[in-house]
C-alpha cells in the first residue's frame, strides 16, 4: 500500500471526511485529495499532524509494509474492544505495573479458566 492508499484507509476507518482531516491538519481538502489520489506527499510538518490525527506512526504512513498494516488493524481492534469493556480496562489498570513473570502467571490462570469453561460447555452439549 502506498502513502495515499494508507491515508485514505486510515481516514475512512476513522469515519473522517477529507474536509475534516484537512481542517485538523491545516490544509485544503484538495490537498488531502492530492495526497490520496495523485501520489503527492506532504511536507514533514504536515505529515506529523496527519499521523497524530490518524493515530498512527509516520513510519507506518511512509513504509510499504503489509505487516505494519496488520499490526495497526489488530491494535485498533483491541483498542475498540477494551474501550467498550470496563472489566478489561480494570484488568489492564490492575496489571500495568506488574513484572513480566507475574503477567505470564496471570495468563496461565486465564488459560486454566478458559479450559474449565470449554469443558463445561462440552458437558452441557452432551
Amino acid at each position: 500500500m502506498n502513502f495515499g492508499e494508507k491515508l485514505r484507509k486510515l481516514r475512512n476507518d476513522r469515519k473522517m471526511t477529507q474536509e475534516e482531516l484537512a481542517k485538523r491538519v491545516g490544509v485544503s481538502r484538495a490537498t488531502i485529495a492530492g495526497y490520496e489520489t495523485k501520489g503527492k506527499e506532504p511536507p514533514y510538518s504536515t505529515l506529523i499532524k496527519i499521523a497524530k490525527e490518524l493515530n498512527c506512526s509516520i513510519d507506518y504512513l511512509l513504509k510499504n509494509n503489509v505487516e505494519d498494516n496488520v499490526n495497526i488493524e489488530k491494535n485498533n481492534y483491541y483498542s475498540s474492544v477494551i474501550s467498550k469493556r470496563e472489566d478489561l480496562q480494570q484488568l489492564i489498570k490492575e496489571t500495568e505495573n506488574l513484572n513480566p513473570d507475574s503477567i505470564y502467571r496471570i495468563i496461565e490462570i486465564i488459560k486454566i479458566i478458559n479450559e474449565e469453561v470449554n469443558e463445561r460447555g462440552k458437558k452441557n452439549k452432551s
